[in-house]
């Protein structure tokens, strides 16, 4: 069996990466809230923080650490691919809802397993909580450049 855990961070972590103000205007609710926040969520992101809210073992907590600052998301369409220290990954994701910065989304790992996540766009930061463990707990996501 492989080891899920890249996949769990990356799952955490990655998806409310999305963007900043002046990439669009703010969302409206429905299908079109959903398209608006697709179109944000294009590009490159970097995750930043991330806080469980169970304490992770210590090989979790050691590849939290190298991956911080350092794991880089790429969004085309409805792919992912993630790039850091010690993942290199990618599947697919789908936004269920998102009504004016708030979205909620599964993201879709190779073996066909989903995890839940929900944010907010909060500036040029995309404040997020992932709900499956073992990577439940909160983050923050930024732009990479």
């Amino acid at each position: 069996m492989p080891n899920l855990a890249p996949r769990l961070l990356l799952i955490s972590s990655l998806f409310f990466c999305s963007g900043l103000p002046a990439c669009g205007p703010k969302q409206s609710s429905g299908n079109d809230g959903v398209l608006a926040a697709a179109r944000r969520l294009q590009g490159k992101w970097r995750v930043t923080t991330f806080v469980p809210e169970a304490q992770l073992e210590a090989p979790l907590q050691g590849l939290l650490n190298a991956e911080l600052g350092q794991l880089t998301v790429t969004f085309t369409g409805s792919d992912y691919t993630a790039v850091g220290p010690g993942i290199n990954i990618s599947g697919r994701y789908e936004l269920q809802t998102a009504a004016n910065d708030l979205v909620s989304a599964s993201f879709i790992d190779s073996t066909g397993v989903a995890y839940r996540v929900s944010g907010r766009f909060d500036g040029p930061l995309f404040r997020f909580h992932s709900y499956d463990s073992p990577w439940r707990g909160d983050g923050t996501l930024e732009r990479a450049n």
